[in-house]
């Protein structure tokens, strides 16, 4: 048996719906929603002031006001289709993981994968050098520190190469870039 929700037209922001919102109760006590296709993430949306807003979102903000930001509205029941707002509580995104977890709704790995990763991050070679995104200097500047280091200042070297004294200084004393040779 199909149910029309009686409120749908006196709704969100005083806007009305598209059309309709309808559902069928099912014997958890779920009203799975059947007037409106669910997105990417198998939850219903609906159109309000030309915006797609998540249907489970809508309904809250119908029944019990405003979601304050940063807080989701959670399913007591793990049903994506259910718009029963008495199956709905308001938590973090933490509190919302934790719930999934607590009820073994998460996708654990499996050791075959667990083993894949940990392969990978043993034959990873770290970026050295002008290699890593952060590095200001190149293999060939740093040779050529090295080669100013034994008549020039320190400061002098830092300003030529626009970085710190204390950089060159660790080159110098064989702390960084130690991949690269003299």
């Amino acid at each position: 048996m199909e149910f029309v929700e009686q409120e749908a037209i006196q709704t969100y922001s005083g806007c009305k719906p598209v059309r309709a919102i309808k559902y069928v109760v099912s014997e958890s006590g779920c009203h799975i929603c059947t007037s409106h296709r669910p997105g990417n993430a198998g939850y219903p949306r609906i159109r309000v002031r030309k915006h797609l807003m998540l249907m489970h979102r809508y309904i809250w903000e119908k029944y019990y006001g405003h979601i304050p930001s940063g807080m989701c509205v959670c399913h007591r029941c793990d049903n994506r289709k259910c718009i029963n707002p008495s199956h709905y509580f308001l938590g973090t995104i933490a509190d919302n993981n934790q719930d999934m977890q607590s009820k073994g709704r998460y996708a654990k790995p499996t050791e075959m994968q667990l083993e894949r990763l940990r392969n990978i991050w043993k034959t990873r070679e770290p970026l050295r050098g002008s290699k890593n995104g952060n590095s200001k200097l190149t293999e060939t500047q740093v040779k050529e520190i090295r080669m100013k280091g034994r008549y020039k200042p320190l400061a002098h070297i830092a300003s030529d190469y626009g970085v710190d004294r204390k950089l060159i200084y660790l080159i110098l004393d064989g702390k960084v870039w130690k991949h690269v040779g003299t």
